[in-house]
């Protein structure tokens, strides 16, 4: 008997740890970067995302570090999204 509570004790606070690193928010200013297992996945928008713990490394990016001022493209933007994202990792 105790041993099963001690058991539902570790599991329920493996399980909380799990979902905490389940959902990110991303603020305003910033965009999410995601990586599953080293590869470029996405680039999510501001707000609430769900990435997959232990297997999806999530970086934040602040706008100001992404354009430095200029105008740039939808495919310009990613490519730098993902080289600083990157630089941050250090993969």
């Amino acid at each position: 008997m105790e041993r099963s509570i001690i058991f539902l004790i570790f599991a329920s606070f493996f399980l909380a740890v799990i979902l905490a690193k389940t959902i990110r928010v991303t603020l305003d200013d910033e965009r999410l970067v995601v990586f599953r297992l080293g590869q470029f996945l996405r680039v999510s928008p501001p707000g609430k995302t769900t990435v997959i713990p232990f297997i999806d490394r999530a970086v934040n990016v602040k706008v100001e570090e992404i354009a430095g001022g200029r105008t740039l493209s939808k495919q310009e933007l990613q490519e730098r999204l993902v080289q600083i994202a990157r630089q941050k990792l250090a993969i």
